[in-house]
């Protein structure tokens, strides 16, 4: 299935489109009533929103107390992104490809997937919190959503080390004021992603190097040989 390239969703300004309702979820300016009535909270500090809905100003949230979260764009994307993938439980995923050197071999093709469930923040592992886990026929996946941070070297080593699949969903480039469609859209199936880690990805790398390393000393024996046979036809042709 072949992806568009991701266009430069919604507004580029850092207004704050998203509010968290009393029931947990997501809600985008559009959908709410305008001032206290939008019963929204911030998804990053908590505080009380309004719903600035006026005729000439773009509509956004603000804090009631006038204060404001500068990550709270952010927060909501990040946000959102995982609640779309909850809701939904499927996922396009990218090809999973080993590489080593010059030679590649693909382990699976890209394909979207269903999940069984998801679990948001689920602490299966010890110092590293997941954004999401998903399952599938007893099968675990870890999904990352990339809007701020990557996952960074302490996070990997810790899932290679539970040999747990990951998969990250870069969204650092989607504007923080794209429409909940625009965002579902760029989570589930256009926006970049690659895997973090796959242990069948180091499997097949581990036995690509391994298959590398025995033609090489095949062919070390092979002209150790050829030279012992090259000096004992010389010893022969020179012996008295």
């Amino acid at each position: 299935m072949a992806h568009a390239a991701i266009a430069e969703f919604g507004s580029s300004s850092a207004d704050l489109v998203y509010g968290v309702k009393r029931n947990g979820k997501m809600a985008h300016i559009s959908e709410v009533n305008s001032g206290l009535a939008c019963e929204c909270v911030c998804p990053a500090c908590g505080d009380t929103l309004v719903a600035k809905k006026g005729d000439e100003l773009t509509h956004h949230f603000a804090h009631d107390a006038g204060a404001s979260c500068h990550n709270a764009p952010e927060t909501a994307l990040h946000r959102l992104a995982k609640e779309i993938v909850e809701e939904a439980r499927k996922l396009w995923l990218p090809a999973a490809i080993a590489a080593d050197g010059d030679i590649s071999r693909v382990v699976h093709r890209a394909r979207e997937i269903s999940f069984t469930r998801t679990i948001r923040e689920s602490r299966h592992l010890q110092s590293v919190v997941p954004d999401l886990f998903a399952e599938l026929d007893g099968h675990l996946l870890l999904i990352e959503i990339y809007v701020t941070h990557r996952c960074d070297a302490a996070k990997i080593a810790e899932l290679r080390e539970k040999g747990i699949a990951t998969v990250e969903i870069d969204l650092s480039k989607m504007a923080r004021t794209a429409s909940r469609e625009e965002v579902k859209q760029a989570v589930l199936v256009d926006a970049e992603r690659q895997w973090v880690y796959h242990p069948k990805i180091d499997a097949e790398v581990a036995a690509m190097r391994d298959a590398a390393e025995k033609r090489r000393q095949a062919a070390r024996e092979k002209f150790d040989a050829e030279i012992d046979a090259a000096l004992a036809d010389y010893r022969r042709a020179w012996k008295p």
